[in-house]
């Protein structure tokens, strides 16, 4: 039942989002949605833990969870406000990383409460609610803070680092890494919901290895669930590397082979998943799908809010589409594992991912005709494809 739950709540999730994003720009000041939605959550989710009817804990908990949608679209867009776009890329970095690590931190410090008594938890999600309202409360208008960010008129301009030109190549990726961030999370949703019983499964027949025939060090060892917990992390910890790396470099920016790339290791990491018994290769795995989960949201946030005039409605379609990939990788590959088994789950990764490049090529390629006017077979085209 706790995946059922987790399910409407992740669909909730996007489903909020997704119709959001038709009305949140229209607010002259964003953060209102923010205070909105952090409001329902405290007032929802604390109150989950003296709710004994389980269809009521489901409706409250989706409903908790999906004022959440208001939230995250509007603190992006309050960080996508900065006029100076090195600032705002240096900026949206930190910012991933601090949610990222709050997520790291959070199971450590839930997880022994729980065990003294499980209201213990979400009372200390209503007391970390409160202080992030007051922190909320604390922030400027975007107005006052950063001043005007207007795009200019002129889009005509070959220099890249032109706020128009800039914006306009940004456009031209957007769907690519809205895909790529979808398809992030799809692979991930299976990772977590099919692999770990076939990991089960295999330390149970001592079926795990260092490498080749090499046994695995008695200091790493430990129980199945130990071990499996310590790949997930990696899993995190290079999504976070991925968010330090691409907020301080520039090489990535219309750069659809970087994308890719993470896509094709991920997706070419899963199949081999299910095939080996090597402590390495998992962990090889592991460390490459949080690298494309780095890459592709890092990628799809600093698109959407390159272009000022939408920015909170691209934020609120790019949470959406985080969550309607966590739900399709989560659901999808259960079916998959239960009609056809384990190995054909995991290696429909691969074709999948094959299906989903081709699409963003194309897109893509379409998307630069209307910014270069027309000719895709110009140098510093082909080097961004």
């Amino acid at each position: 039942m706790s995946g059922a739950f987790g399910g409407v709540q992740a669909a909730a999730y996007a489903l909020t989002c997704l119709v959001s994003s038709r009305f949140v720009q229209r607010s002259r000041y964003g953060l209102r949605w923010a205070y909105t939605g952090m409001i329902l959550f405290m007032a929802l989710v604390p109150a989950l833990a003296w709710n004994r009817s389980p269809w009521l804990c489901g409706a409250q908990g989706a409903a908790g969870f999906g004022s959440l949608a208001l939230v995250w679209p509007a603190f992006y867009s309050w960080l996508g406000a900065d006029p100076d776009p090195a600032r705002r890329q240096r900026r949206l970095g930190w910012f991933n990383i601090c949610w990222s690590a709050g997520f790291a931190v959070s199971p450590l410090v839930a997880g022994p409460l729980y065990d003294l008594d499980f209201r213990l938890a979400f009372l200390l999600v209503l007391g970390v609610s409160f202080a992030a309202l007051a922190l909320l409360w604390t922030i400027p208008r975007e107005e006052d803070y950063f001043g005007s960010r207007a795009m200019p008129d002129d889009d005509t301009s070959d220099d890249p680092n032109s706020d128009a030109r800039h914006a306009a190549l940004s456009e031209a990726y957007l769907v690519a890494a809205w895909m790529a961030i979808c398809l992030a999370n799809v692979l991930v949703g299976g990772l977590r919901n099919v692999y770990p019983k076939h990991f089960e499964t295999l330390f149970q027949s001592d079926g795990i290895r260092l490498i080749f025939d090499v046994p695995v060090p008695a200091l790493l060892q430990g129980g199945a669930a130990t071990e499996l917990s310590v790949m997930f992390s990696l899993l995190s910890c290079a999504t976070s590397a991925c968010f330090l790396l691409f907020g301080a470099t520039r090489f990535w920016k219309h750069r659809l082979w970087v994308l890719l790339g993470l896509e094709l290791a991920a997706a070419a990491g899963l199949s081999l998943l299910i095939r080996t018994g090597s402590l390495v290769v998992m962990t090889v795995t592991f460390v490459c799908c949080g690298a494309f989960v780095g890459g592709a949201f890092f990628s799809s946030v600093y698109y959407g809010i390159a272009d000022p005039r939408h920015k909170h409605r691209r934020s609120a379609i790019n949470e959406g589409v985080v969550g309607l990939g966590g739900l399709i990788g989560s659901f999808g590959f259960g079916a998959l594992a239960e009609w056809l088994g384990m190995t054909a789950a995991l290696d429909a990764a691969v074709p999948l991912t094959v299906c989903c490049m081709a699409v963003q090529i194309w897109i893509t390629r379409r998307a630069l005709k209307r910014v270069v006017g027309g000719d895709v077979t110009r140098p510093e085209v082909v080097k961004q494809l």
